[in-house]
């Protein structure tokens, strides 16, 4: 299947047919979450994410989004100062920390760092939250490695994105979306239970967010289609790859922890169905399953994300 989807000339869906968000709908939820509810993207963010998913940066171009941050500036330092990264002489400059940790590495890095302070609040939920994106983006990344190279910063970037709207619903209505959380964590369906509530769900929002901040058209889909049924998203290998690691995370019970069961019974459900969609073997899956709690683990460790 795998070899098919990606020969395929005239895909059943792909990027450019992302359902589009109407104006009223737009109207709609910038007046049930509040017309300042969603913030421009912070200039230093801003800066860095174009540096990111530009396929043509530089190590300079780094190095100047960088500079631009003092807090950032000695991040990268410590991290490339680290035993996962240090070849003895020491950095002890962005230009050297760079040289050092490579822009391929660095753009991961710099995703994970600059994107672990959005909306960013002191509800306990939100710590569970970030580290379930933060899974899923390592998971993402490892799977693209595996089934769909080339593509292993745009799968790390979707993962870690993906369940953007539900940062923001958590922010703007604290403990109204801690109820839904609990709705929908115990049966291991958000969009069902946000529905209930609102009148839209957080992939919905997610693509709203995605559209202001001119995020990428595949980021767009990968936000928007997560929790798609299989063939809607049968022809996009990048949707298909960031579901299953979104579903791997439950799986492991990796964020979330209080609603662990309820997510992970709707996981074990549906991921052998993803995973074989990418072309797993069942026997590759259980590698998968025993493989991937370790690499999160060391994973998050090089990262270093605050």
């Amino acid at each position: 299947m795998w070899k098919k989807l990606l020969s395929r000339k005239k895909p059943k869906y792909n990027t450019s047919q992302i359902p589009r968000l109407s104006l009223g709908f737009k109207q709609t939820l910038t007046n049930s979450l509040g017309p300042n509810a969603i913030p421009v993207m912070p200039d230093s963010a801003e800066r860095l994410f174009h540096v990111v998913m530009n396929p043509d940066s530089e190590a300079l171009d780094f190095v100047k989004a960088i500079e631009g941050d003092e807090g950032l500036s000695s991040r990268i330092i410590k991290i490339a100062n680290s035993v996962y990264f240090d070849r003895g002489s020491g950095s002890e400059s962005v230009v050297e920390a760079v040289a050092v940790i490579g822009t391929k590495e660095l753009k991961n890095i710099l995703g994970a760092n600059t994107f672990s302070t959005l909306f960013l609040n002191n509800n306990p939920l939100r710590d569970q939250l970030w580290e379930h994106n933060l899974a899923t983006a390592i998971f993402s990344r490892e799977l693209s490695i595996r089934r769909l190279p080339g593509k292993e910063n745009e799968a790390f970037l979707g993962g870690l994105l993906h369940d953007i709207g539900k940062l923001l619903l958590l922010d703007v209505d604290p403990s109204g979306y801690e109820r839904i959380m609990k709705q929908g964590g115990n049966v291991g369906a958000f969009c069902p239970a946000e529905e209930d509530v609102y009148p839209f769900n957080h992939c919905e929002v997610g693509q709203f967010i995605a559209e202001l901040w001119n995020f990428s058209d595949e980021l767009k889909a990968v936000i928007r289609l997560h929790h798609a049924p299989l063939d809607i998203i049968q022809d996009d290998p990048l949707a298909i790859l960031v579901k299953s690691a979104d579903l791997l995370s439950h799986r492991l019970r990796i964020g979330l922890k209080q609603y662990a069961d309820g997510l992970r019974s709707v996981a074990v459900k549906e991921l052998p169905h993803t995973l074989n969609a990418l072309g797993f073997s069942e026997g590759e899956s259980k590698e998968i399953l025993a493989e991937f709690p370790m690499l999160f683990e060391e994973e998050r460790e090089r990262l270093q994300v605050p």
